[in-house]
C-alpha cells in the first residue's frame, strides 16, 4: 500500500520532467502546424506552411538553420493560415531547418516551427561552396576553403577574378575534406575574386563561390563592413517605417551568391549596418548597383517622373543620388565612433506618387581613405 502511495505521488513529477521542444513552449501568439516535427521536404517540390493566429493581419516568413537566418520566404503574407512554398534547389541538404513566422508590424509577435529536414534528389550531384561572412582576405594569411558535396571523386579548386581564370589553387583535392590556402603574394588587390570548385571527372559540374576581396594587410585597406556580399541578413538591418511592408529591401541568395534587392514603389526606406570609426577620419565606401528584373532606375508606373534614386549615407551625411548601374565610390568624414553606414531610397511620394526604384545592391565595402 505504501509503495502504491509513493508511486501516485511521484507520477506527476515524472510527467513534469518530460522533454519538450523549446521552440514551442509558451508560444501562443502564432501556432505553426506545418511543417510537422521531423518532416522531410524535397527540394523542387511545393509544401504547405500552415499556422493560426489572431494577433496580426500580415506575417513575415523566414527560413532558419538552427538560430541563423537562411532566406526570406515571404516579406509580407496575408494572415490566411496557409502559404504554398516551393523549396529552392540551392538549399544545402540538412536536418536542422525550421521556420520563423512573425508579425510584420510587431516583431515581438513571433514563433518558430519544429525542426524539419530538407533533402535533395539523391541522384542529383551537387557542390556547395562555403559562404563568406568575412569577405576580406589578406595576402600571406592562411584560409580554409570549405564545401559540401555528394561527389566521391576529387575536386579542383580555381581562383577567378570576375569570370577570368587566375590560377589553380589545387588541381585535385579530396571531396570529403577541406583545403588550406595561403593567399599568394602575387595577387593584385581586388574585390572581384571568387572560387570555382569543380569535379575532376565531370568539368561541367561545378559551383562558384560568392565574391571576396584580397588585399595586403600592410596597406591599411581593411574592409570594415561585415557580410558586404549579402550571403543573408546577418549584420544588416532594414527600416521601412512609412510604407507597405511588401515594398522594401529584400536580401536574397541564388546559387551561393547574395544581393540586396529593392523593388519599391511609392516608398522610402533604409538598409544599414553599424560600424566602428575614428571621428575626423575620411572613409571610402565602394558598392555596386546592378539590374533587377531587367532594369535599374525609376520604376515609372503611370508617370514620366525621374525623382526616385538610391543614396549612400554615413551617419547624417548623405551622398550622391544614383539612378544607373555600375560600381560607385563615395567619401565621408566620420563624426562619431559608432555610426551607421547604409543606403536609402530617395523619393517624394506626395509629389511623385507613381515613381519608385528597382535594383540590386552588392559588394559593399568601407575603408579608411
Amino acid at each position: 500500500m505504501k509503495r502504491l502511495l509513493y508511486f501516485l505521488i511521484l507520477l506527476p513529477l515524472l510527467f513534469s520532467c518530460r522533454k519538450e521542444d523549446p521552440t514551442h513552449q509558451r508560444q501562443v501568439d502564432i501556432n505553426i502546424s506545418q511543417p510537422k516535427m521531423g518532416a522531410v521536404l524535397d527540394k523542387g517540390k511545393t509544401y504547405q506552411i500552415s499556422w493560426k493566429t489572431d494577433k496580426a493581419d500580415k506575417l513575415r516568413i523566414d527560413l532558419y538553420k538552427f538560430d541563423k537566418p537562411v532566406s526570406i520566404i515571404s516579406v509580407s503574407e496575408p494572415n490566411s493560415g496557409n502559404y504554398s512554398w516551393l523549396v529552392p534547389h540551392n538549399l544545402m541538404p540538412d536536418t536542422n531547418y525550421r521556420l520563423k513566422i512573425s508579425a510584420v508590424d510587431n516583431n515581438q509577435i513571433t514563433s518558430f516551427s519544429h525542426y524539419f529536414e530538407i533533402r535533395g534528389d539523391s541522384t542529383q550531384k551537387y557542390i556547395y561552396p562555403q559562404t563568406f561572412y568575412d569577405n576580406n582576405w589578406f595576402v600571406g594569411q592562411e584560409y580554409t576553403i570549405e564545401w559540401k558535396t555528394n561527389l566521391e571523386e576529387n575536386l579542383k579548386v580555381e581562383l577567378l577574378e570576375g569570370n577570368n581564370f587566375i590560377f589553380e589553387i589545387s588541381p585535385s583535392t579530396k571531396s570529403n575534406e577541406n583545403l588550406k590556402w595561403t593567399v599568394d603574394s602575387t595577387i593584385n588587390t581586388s574585390s572581384n575574386y571568387r572560387l570555382k570548385i569543380s569535379s575532376t571527372i565531370q568539368p561541367d559540374l561545378y559551383s562558384m563561390s560568392d565574391y571576396f576581396r584580397v588585399s595586403s594587410s600592410s596597406n591599411g585597406e581593411n574592409n570594415l563592413i561585415q557580410n558586404g556580399n549579402f550571403v543573408n541578413e546577418q549584420y544588416w538591418r532594414i527600416s521601412n517605417p512609412e510604407v507597405d511592408p511588401k515594398n522594401r529591401w529584400n536580401i536574397s541568395q541564388s546559387n551561393g551568391q547574395g544581393a540586396a534587392e529593392l523593388v519599391s514603389h511609392r516608398s522610402s526606406g533604409n538598409i544599414y549596418q553599424l560600424v566602428n570609426l575614428n571621428p575626423g577620419q575620411q572613409y571610402k565606401v565602394v558598392f555596386t548597383l546592378s539590374r533587377c528584373n531587367g532594369y535599374i532606375g525609376p520604376a515609372q508606373l503611370n508617370s514620366d517622373t525621374n525623382n526616385a534614386a538610391i543614396v549612400c549615407f554615413l551617419g547624417d551625411t548623405v551622398g550622391t543620388k544614383l539612378r544607373t548601374e555600375g560600381t560607385f565610390t563615395e567619401t565621408f568624414i566620420a563624426k562619431n565612433t559608432n555610426d551607421t553606414l547604409g543606403f536609402r531610397i530617395i523619393i517624394d511620394p506626395r509629389k511623385h506618387p507613381n515613381s519608385g526604384f528597382v535594383g540590386k545592391l552588392d559588394k559593399v565595402e568601407l575603408y579608411l581613405d
